[in-house]
């Protein structure tokens, strides 16, 4: 029975659980940052997916797409000033993806990121957000 039940959760959790042609939508978890800390950039990559569309860019803010012929997109992202800078991780932007069938079927639909963040405006630290890590669900695009 745990098995069973081991097996569900992780076909629910992984990339596979969506299908080519399913519209979703990315955002980034809650992210819990050190005292004084404001997060001044991003770095996402979507595989097998195509991002139709980026929703709540925040203001003083600008976003770089590149769409590439592999079955990767990375969109990149950052404060042109540090009034732009943010507090919480979930006032990023909400992407909008159609799952695409990879060229090579052993390539599974995946979003990663990276957050760079800084207290001091002068050094910063980037964190690794994990695939499993990301919230993606079915969206009404």
């Amino acid at each position: 029975m745990f098995c069973c039940w081991l097996l569900v959760f992780l076909f629910a959790t992984s990339g596979a659980a969506f299908s080519p042609g399913e519209r979703v939508e990315i955002t980034f978890p809650q992210i819990l940052l050190k005292k004084g800390e404001r997060i001044v950039g991003f770095d996402l990559t979507v595989r097998s997916g195509q991002v139709i569309g980026i929703n709540k860019i925040p203001k003083d803010w600008s976003i770089d797409l590149a769409g590439e012929q592999s079955s990767a997109t990375k969109i990149a992202g950052g404060c042109r000033h540090g009034a732009g800078a943010l507090h919480k991780s979930t006032e990023l932007p909400t992407f909008a993806v159609i799952v695409e069938k990879s060229l090579e079927s052993s390539i599974k639909f995946l979003a990663k990121a990276k957050m760079r963040v800084t207290a001091d405006f002068e050094n910063t630290r980037e964190i690794e957000i994990a695939a499993e890590k990301m919230v993606i669900k079915k969206g009404n695009i």
